[in-house]
């Protein structure tokens, strides 16, 4: 379970997913898709009646990409809203659920992977659901990216850590693990088996990069805290970036994106 009601659905925070969050680099996807081959967790005919599942889905960020490497691609999420925006395929499925209690019967997924999102989960119980749910020798992978840079531009890298500090005390999730990529995470009954990490750097304007941090659900209910702080928290951020742009006379935003995908294996034979 991740939130009471739903955290990630609030008035147009869907469809921001859908049109600014960062997508996962194809290098990043393409490292990925080997791993899965080298693991025999899929053929890339997508006619092996393999089952990928991808929890906490969103908006099928992550599934869509991986979609075409098996027979059968499977969405949960607990959000209406964000399914709402999903993106559609001939072999994809979504269906509303819990994270800890998806509706499929054990052993029956090849590969299952969680998205920027583990670290909204109990790990334990989410790895122990996922135990269950995999196949002897299917792999979990988790994905996401942590708070993103502007290193090459430091007034505005200075502006987006205090913003991101006045959010540490509503955050609804452990945030801290994401930031540090789960390290020292206990990840039993799964042996890691690999880790891939591609960074990106996204030129954006200021709006748009407002616009991305307006989806964090820890803003959200930030502003949900303050109703009376004038001006918003994002129009003071977008100014001081747009001054940071100003003088170092650039029209974009260099901003850093780090990704990972940490690659985890059941024991046992995976199917051949």
């Amino acid at each position: 379970m991740l939130a009471k009601g739903d955290p990630f659905g609030r008035l147009a925070q869907a469809e921001g997913y859908a049109a600014f969050r960062p997508d996962y680099p194809d290098s990043l996807m393409a490292g990925v898709e080997a791993t899965l081959r080298a693991k025999g967790c899929l053929d890339g005919t997508g006619r092996d009646g393999s089952v990928l599942v991808d929890i906490c889905t969103g908006n099928g960020q992550v599934l869509r990409k991986l979609a075409k490497n098996f027979e059968h691609a499977k969405g949960f999420d607990q959000s209406v809203a964000q399914l709402g925006n999903a993106t559609q395929g001939s072999n994809i499925e979504y269906k509303v659920a819990d994270a800890l209690a998806i509706p499929l019967p054990a052993g029956s997924a090849s590969v299952v992977t969680c998205a920027q999102a583990m670290h909204w989960l109990n790990i334990p119980k989410f790895l122990e659901g996922v135990e269950k749910l995999l196949r002897p020798g299917g792999v979990v992978m988790v994905m996401g990216y942590p708070r993103s840079h502007i290193p090459k531009m430091p007034e505005a890298d200075a502006a987006m850590v205090e913003w991101y500090t006045s959010l540490d005390n509503v955050w609804d999730c452990d945030r801290l693990l994401l930031d540090r990529e789960f390290a020292g995470t206990d990840f039993t009954p799964f042996v890691q088996v690999g880790k891939q990490t591609v960074e990106e750097t996204y030129h954006m304007t200021p709006e748009r990069l407002v616009k991305y941090l307006d989806t964090w659900s820890s803003f959200r209910t930030w502003k949900e805290n303050h109703p009376d702080v004038k001006p918003d928290t994002l129009e003071v951020l977008k100014a001081r970036l747009e001054a940071a742009l100003i003088k170092e006379e650039k029209e974009l935003l260099p901003v850093e994106f780090l990704f990972f995908a940490i690659i985890l294996q059941r024991p046992g034979e995976a199917k051949k």
